[in-house]
């Protein structure tokens, strides 16, 4: 028991920060959303620990348990998840969060869930190919166009519509549904449909 209040003091007394500048802050949701991502995939199970180190590393005098490298060399690693487990087991989050300011630390895991979400939205931008973009947001604009449709009851474009939702549904390649969409509509009777199509500048 007395060991155990020794280590709670002890940990109480190495937090010596309470408040972190604007560059402090920057860096450490930079360093939680860098290492949350390997090679461009996301790794959630990353988020706790990361940011719990940063803390640590930002919030503390508290020293990171280290492990050397595998290939024999003197060069030391912190090992995360050791590290992580001291801090879970002697509730050092919770003794940092007591001495900060009331949703000081929950702010700033916020800010990183942020920037995980933002940089999660640009790995995906640079995964999908620019034709799935477009293809996309051609379906999604159809749909819209649909909806319209309905609510104007005009049955002859709802039949073009229906048509193309069971293209798109059918799991066929792009290539397909768009010539399919084409030949469909080529052979409606638009005689009574109106087209507005985007102006474009000469």
């Amino acid at each position: 028991m007395l060991e155990k209040l020794k280590k709670v003091r002890a940990i109480k007394k190495a937090i010596n920060h309470t408040e972190l500048s604007i560059i402090e802050r920057s860096s450490i949701i930079n360093e939680v959303t860098t290492k949350c991502f390997v090679d461009n995939k996301y790794h959630s199970e990353y988020v706790k620990p990361m940011f719990t180190l940063s803390v640590l590393r930002m919030f503390t005098t508290i020293s990171p348990i280290m492990m050397k490298n595998e290939n024999g060399t003197d060069k030391e690693y912190v090992d995360v998840e050791k590290t992580y487990a001291y801090c879970v087991e002697n509730h050092v989050m919770d003794y940092i969060v007591d001495k900060c300011k009331y949703m000081y630390i929950d702010d700033l895991y916020e800010e990183c869930i942020e920037a995980i979400e933002f940089k999660k939205a640009q790995v995906l931008a640079q995964t999908t190919s620019l034709s799935d973009q477009v293809l996309n947001g051609f379906v999604e604009v159809l749909d819209s166009v649909k909806n319209a449709v309905n609510n104007f009851d005009m049955d002859k474009g709802q039949e073009v519509f229906d048509f193309i939702d069971k293209v798109n549904k059918s799991g066929a390649t792009e290539k397909t549904i768009i010539d399919s969409i084409v030949k469909n509509v080529t052979k409606k009777d638009n005689s009574n449909i109106t087209h507005i199509s985007p102006t474009t500048e000469g």
